[in-house]
């Protein structure tokens, strides 16, 4: 998945293993701004053909991100480059969506998955980045940033900052207001509303304070994923998602659900 580290990682291994010899011998390259297969043969092929003096036994490195989205030609023509400089190059291919790699270059590689960060361990390191940055905050804030990053930590990081610029501290006002998300407690209180009236009264509170029908669906989702619910509560929140977004249809599926 997108903001885990993929990038970072494999740059970091590059880092290590050139040495001194990083500038010289590392090149990278964005899959998503380089598609074509002439912008390869303009770019990748010049490293993998110029003189560079390393170590014995030591490879220059080409790291490509967002592999996933070329196009298929240019994947056909990035493993004849591959083929052709196995003897002096070493890759690195980053895709969030692997089978979006043709067959034929997919085979050639070592496949290392990635996972989400778990909370624990975004919530360390955005408290760090507070701590050092000097940025206040509440548990509380710092709880619904992890939340809504979903493991993905670069999210974390760039919500974190504009939270910072925007309100000087982190707090769970201040997330809900940047993620346009309604009050968790709102919506657990039209979860748990058993009157069908009363829980659509919960809705139009919602929608006037100025959130949209997409951003309850969001957090109802959110609050689901979060807690153990039980199968036909989530077969049921799955159809909404599907459905017109409207409050209408969201009052409909409320008195079905209640």
């Amino acid at each position: 998945p997108p903001g885990v580290g993929k990038t970072t990682t494999a740059t970091c291994v590059a880092r290590e293993y050139l040495d001194t010899k990083f500038d010289q011998a590392f090149m990278e390259m964005n899959g998503s701004d380089d598609r074509t297969s002439r912008i390869l043969s303009e770019m990748l092929v010049p490293f993998c053909r110029k003189t560079i003096y390393l170590p014995l036994n030591t490879y220059r490195i080409a790291l490509i991100d967002e592999i996933d989205s070329m196009i298929p030609s240019a994947q056909q023509t990035l493993k004849c480059i591959i083929e052709k400089s196995s003897k002096k190059v070493r890759f690195f291919l980053v895709a969030n969506t692997e089978s979006k790699l043709i067959r034929e270059l997919y085979s050639q590689c070592v496949v290392l998955r990635f996972s989400s960060a778990d909370k624990r361990s975004v919530r360390m390191f955005i408290e760090e980045i507070c701590d050092e940055e000097k940025v206040e905050y509440t548990r509380e804030g710092l709880e619904a940033l992890v939340e809504f990053s979903e493991g993905d930590i670069r999210r974390s990081v760039n919500d974190l900052q504009s939270i910072a610029t925007a309100w000087g501290n982190v707090t769970k006002d201040h997330v809900n207001r940047l993620c346009t998300l309604p009050p968790e407690e709102l919506i657990r209180k039209w979860s748990d509303t058993e009157d069908p009236g009363a829980a659509i009264e919960i809705l139009e509170e919602i929608t006037d304070g100025g959130y949209s029908v997409s951003d309850i669906y969001q957090s109802i989702l959110r609050i689901s994923k979060k807690e153990e619910m039980n199968a036909l509560w989530l077969m049921r929140v799955g159809e909404m998602v599907k459905r017109p977004q409207t409050l209408l249809q969201l009052a409909s599926l409320t008195y079905e659900i209640k």
